[in-house]
């Protein structure tokens, strides 16, 4: 006794094929995206491990390389330079500004 199997059609084996081809395209593009994604996730661990020695000064800096002191730091000379309002207290929208 033999059966037979009922045709399927043109439709069911084109859309297995269309599918098939669209895994083939799309696959490493999702590939991609999710190591890149991975390596953005893990970036702080890895800025660690990799740049440790450059995250901490093992030594200070020396004197010369360093900021002088305010009292020896160059005042600004031109007329249009002007101080700001002592802390806490805030210039008025009204007034006028040399």
């Amino acid at each position: 006794m033999t059966t037979t199997r009922p045709a399927q059609g043109w439709l069911g084996p084109l859309l297995l094929r269309l599918h098939f081809y669209a895994a083939i395209l799309v696959g490493p593009f999702l590939l991609v995206s999710a190591a890149s994604g991975a390596l953005y996730a893990l970036r702080p661990q890895l800025e660690k491990v990799i740049y440790a020695h450059e995250l901490n000064a093992s030594r200070r800096l020396p004197r010369r390389c360093r900021w002088p002191p305010r009292w020896r730091r160059p005042r600004p000379t031109s007329d249009r330079m002007r101080s700001s309002p002592p802390c806490g207290r805030r210039r008025s929208p009204a007034t006028p500004r040399a």
